[in-house]
């Protein structure tokens, strides 16, 4: 991984409040991942309340060489609504990374979100995603909560159909990530 950029190469990137950015170089030339999360009222219509409204968004950024500048190759925006509850939202930084697990020269970009939308303990909806090149793969479920006394429950998740004819290393990267997302995260 390479040093992160610096404020001044990161204006007009991205909107919003910058969580995290993962600098790396591959076979594809230098490459930039930023995270950010914004917030928004959607004003009420009628006689509906008010709807809050999260936006996580990732984008990848390109460029061939120190002298061109940074050109976006991707973007995915996840709006997240939530009326008259408890709305949080975020990726789980520690497992937003980029590798090349099956050493092919091109990174793998990994990322991992939970959102809740709920007033009392419900499961968090989980979400990761692992993209190499226009190789796109995910995997969508909840969280497993564990309350004291009580028998556990979500926990569920559903792989995308492609992910079964992934290879091997990439399948258990995924494993490995869901195995450390799957209780979600502390709010």
């Amino acid at each position: 991984m390479l040093p992160p950029l610096g404020d001044a190469q990161l204006t007009d990137l991205y909107s919003g409040t910058l969580l995290k950015q993962v600098v790396f170089q591959d076979a594809d030339g230098a490459g930039v991942l930023l995270l950010s999360r914004s917030e928004k009222t959607l004003p009420a219509e009628g006689d509906e309340d008010p709807v809050e409204q999260v936006t996580l968004r990732a984008e990848l950024y390109r460029r061939a060489d120190q002298a061109t500048p940074w050109t976006s190759r991707w973007s995915v925006d996840d709006p997240i609504q939530c009326e008259g509850l408890d709305l949080d939202a975020g990726y789980f930084l520690d497992q937003v990374t980029a590798t090349d697990l099956d050493n092919d020269g091109r990174a793998e970009l990994t990322l991992a979100s939970h959102s809740f939308c709920g007033g009392g303990v419900d499961p968090q909806q989980l979400r990761i995603g692992l993209r190499q090149g226009e190789q796109y793969y995910e995997v969508r479920g909840e969280s497993l909560v564990e309350v004291e006394g009580d028998e556990p429950f979500g926990g569920d998740r559903q792989d995308d159909p492609a992910l079964a004819s992934a290879a091997p290393v990439l399948r258990a990267h995924v494993d490995k990530v869901w195995e450390a997302i799957k209780r979600g995260s502390s709010l």
